[in-house]
């Protein structure tokens, strides 16, 4: 957990030493002493990452060495007024609506992954614009510019595990916009 001070990292088995915790210190290292033989998950968590976990075997009489990594997790929800790029190297949590307001543009890079917050009703709307009576529009409708790749996509998913996924977890995305059309005026709902 390289430079991030305080996360909690726990032992999790089913020996005398499940349940232990440590923390990190400034440079991101931890350790534990006295762990009994046997197969254990170590777990990584603080507030504002994702957690992270891997399984470790630790044998009698020897160090056990494992690396653990967090990714950022940043929460988006509200209205975006402005121009935001996500950073792919950050997972995104979207809860309840995300309104993208007209002249906004939301841009999302390849390999961004956006996690729907389960219960929240998540959703990305983009605001259609408005048409001022000389036919005119202010400013645009608010924009979604999704830029995954074959190699790097943009991924859309619950922040649930695996196999724990529902209907409905994710409640999609929204594109509102105004065009003229074939109606008296050449604007119509």
């Amino acid at each position: 957990v390289t430079n991030l001070a305080d996360a909690e990292v726990k032992i999790i088995g089913t020996t005398a030493s499940n349940g232990r915790t440590a923390n990190t210190d400034a440079s991101g290292n931890y350790s534990f002493t006295g762990v009994f033989v046997g197969n254990y998950t170590v777990a990584v968590s603080i507030n504002g990452y994702v957690s992270d976990s891997t399984n470790v075997t630790v044998t009698a009489n020897a160090t056990t060495t494992t690396n653990l990594a967090l990714t950022q997790s940043v929460t988006l929800t509200g209205s975006l007024t402005t121009t935001l790029t996500l950073d792919p190297n950050v997972v995104y949590t979207l809860s309840g609506v995300y309104q993208i307001s007209p002249g906004a543009v939301l841009n999302i890079p390849a390999g961004t992954r956006i996690e729907a917050e389960p219960g929240t009703q998540a959703v990305i709307i983009t605001l259609r614009a408005s048409a001022s009576s000389s036919g005119g529009i202010s400013k645009p409708s608010g924009r979604i510019h999704a830029m995954g790749t074959a190699a790097s996509p943009v991924v859309f998913t619950a922040k649930a595990t695996a196999g724990t996924r529902i209907r409905g977890m994710w409640g999609g995305i929204v594109l509102n916009g105004i065009a003229t059309i074939n109606v008296p005026g050449g604007i119509g709902v």
